[in-house]
């Protein structure tokens, strides 16, 4: 058939006439043979002798007005259905979701089975109702430490946190790179000093059984006093092993960042702060406990792929070769294909028979 065609084609005299003066034809008759025969639009071309650009820049469709990405349903028939794009937005616009990561968002929301795509997928229509808020520059970790394991690389670092009636609240974290999980933290509205530190770190040795592992136990703090002294002491006497070493980002010992700390201040203001101000000491310390939940059990970093900051740290390790998720993905991706191949309410196909 396409053979035949082509040479009746061939005859016509001004055929590239004949072909723009019958382009909506042609267009229409290309798109309604691929969707009956499940055929690629490229493969569908080439029987009707044509080239993709003279389809593209012929087709009467210049965008969907129903459509967020403005894709007919039916033409398009894999791209998210209004029912689905609505989810994502009252997710997003919600205001107890609105500052958090959209990773975090994604993985809360296909843990809760109200959604399954693929990241990116999510991400280009996320990206509708995102656009508008103020985005905090993030540092590149170009000279950061990567751990292979839990309790092998742990960051400390102290936040000040302004109160209205109060003053500052300094707040310190233990972080553990491997993980990421927040560790401990501990918070004063005095002096965060040396006994500070050294009785946070304390704390956390005994907390977790450090006097336990097998391997030794790297400490990164900055170049504060409050992390000499009576922490260099209590470090020298404690029993090894494991052997417990400090280092000072940002020297010639050690020339790495502590970004692994610094990035749970900017987390802590960007997605659970955004703007607000404690009014005291027991607020500020009341915001604390919440965000470290939310951090430790709420959030999900990109890199962990849909687990949890405490799971890792539990044992549980990323797998990028395998998706949870796949199963469900396929269904919600034939359902999708099943509802929108039916779509009546797009102006663009409302004319047409398929």
């Amino acid at each position: 058939m396409s053979n035949g065609y082509s040479e009746i084609l061939e005859g016509i005299d001004q055929k590239h006439k004949v072909l723009r003066q019958n382009a909506e034809s042609f267009t229409n008759a290309i798109k309604k043979l691929s969707q009956s025969t499940k055929q690629p639009i490229s493969r569908i071309i080439k029987l009707f002798g044509v080239n993709k650009d003279w389809y593209y820049r012929n087709r009467p469709e210049k965008g969907c007005k129903v459509s967020p990405i403005a894709k007919c349903y039916r033409e398009h028939p894999y791209q998210l259905t209004l029912e689905e794009v609505g989810k994502i937005e009252k997710f997003l616009t919600s205001p107890i979701n609105r500052f958090k990561a959209k990773t975090s968002i994604y993985y809360k929301m296909m843990k809760k089975g109200i959604l399954y795509c693929s990241i990116s997928t999510f991400f280009k229509y996320a990206k509708l109702y995102r656009d508008n808020l103020k985005k905090e520059h993030k540092p590149t970790e170009t000279n950061s430490i990567v751990a292979t394991r839990p309790f092998e690389w742990l960051h400390i670092d102290i936040m000040h946190i302004q109160t209205q009636e109060e003053g500052i609240q300094k707040v310190a974290f233990v972080k553990d790179n491997y993980s990421k999980a927040i560790l401990n933290h501990a918070s004063t509205d005095g002096k965060a000093g040396r006994e500070f530190i050294r009785n946070l770190l304390e704390d956390t040795y005994i907390s977790y059984g450090f006097r336990n592992l097998k391997h030794d136990i790297n400490l990164v703090t900055d170049g504060g006093s409050e992390n000499k002294g009576l922490v260099l002491d209590w470090i020298d006497q404690l029993e090894t092993p494991p052997i417990v070493r400090k280092l000072t980002a940002k020297t010639d010992e050690f020339p790495f960042t502590n970004n692994m700390a610094e990035s749970t201040h900017r987390i802590f203001r960007m997605e659970f702060l955004h703007g607000r101000v404690p009014k005291n000491k027991a607020e500020c310390d009341m915001w604390i406990e919440e965000f470290v939940h939310y951090y430790s059990y709420d959030r999900y970093p990109t890199d962990h792929l849909g687990l949890t900051v405490m799971e890792v740290l539990n044992g549980v390790k990323p797998d990028k070769d395998k998706d949870k998720y796949k199963h469900e993905k396929e269904l919600a991706r034939q359902k999708r294909y099943e509802t929108n191949v039916k779509f009546e309410d797009c102006p663009f196909v409302s004319g047409l028979k398929f």
